[in-house]
């Protein structure tokens, strides 16, 4: 058993307990919002609402996210989570837009947005720091190992991002065309 998965949060165990981290948060503080405000809460809306914003966050979190995606997908999440938990309401109380605590109910599940988007983002930063510093490490120790000035490590090591695309730049010869004159027909015979 390797422990690599370790520098790799986007990836294996780790991925699958972000994901899980973020499904039961969202769900569990959008439960209370709703036990909170008088709402319908049902096991059925709970586990439905867990298992599709589980499975989406998983595809979501093969990267490292930020605080402020951590906001509007926690804001889509709490919409998920309030449109299941009326969808198996099995009470038949008022209807929702007729209830005095609907403006309290919005009040919980903004504020639980915010509460969640604020721990995820610092948690989302530890669990990538590992995986930054290694890929810090590796840099300083293949410039030293190749004769370079060996690289002044950060202070606070940035966030990792994924690379660009480059895209090939035209000239003004066509892209058929081969830098060097192509020779064509049976090899030269030299005589002597």
């Amino acid at each position: 058993m390797t422990s690599a998965w370790v520098l790799r949060p986007g990836s294996g165990p780790l991925r699958a307990a972000r994901a899980a981290a973020l499904a039961a948060s969202s769900v569990g503080l959008g439960a209370l919002a709703h036990l909170a405000a008088d709402g319908c809460l049902d096991v059925e809306g709970a586990v439905g609402a867990g298992v599709v914003i589980g499975a989406a966050s998983w595809s979501l979190l093969s990267r490292q996210r930020s605080t402020g995606f951590f906001l509007v997908w926690l804001a889509v999440c709490q919409t998920v989570a309030h449109g299941a938990f009326t969808l198996f309401c099995r009470d038949t109380g008022p209807a929702p837009a007729a209830s005095p605590h609907l403006l309290a109910m919005l009040a919980m599940h903004v504020l639980a947005v915010g509460f969640v988007a604020a721990l995820l983002g610092r948690a989302e930063a530890r669990a990538w720091a590992p995986a930054t510093l290694a890929r810090v490490l590796r840099r300083a120790v293949g410039a030293l190992g190749s004769g370079l000035t060996p690289v002044r490590l950060p202070h606070r090591y940035p966030p990792v991002r994924s690379t660009p695309t480059v895209v090939a730049r035209r000239t003004g010869r066509s892209l058929w065309a081969s830098p060097a004159p192509v020779r064509r027909g049976p090899p030269r015979v030299r005589v002597t």
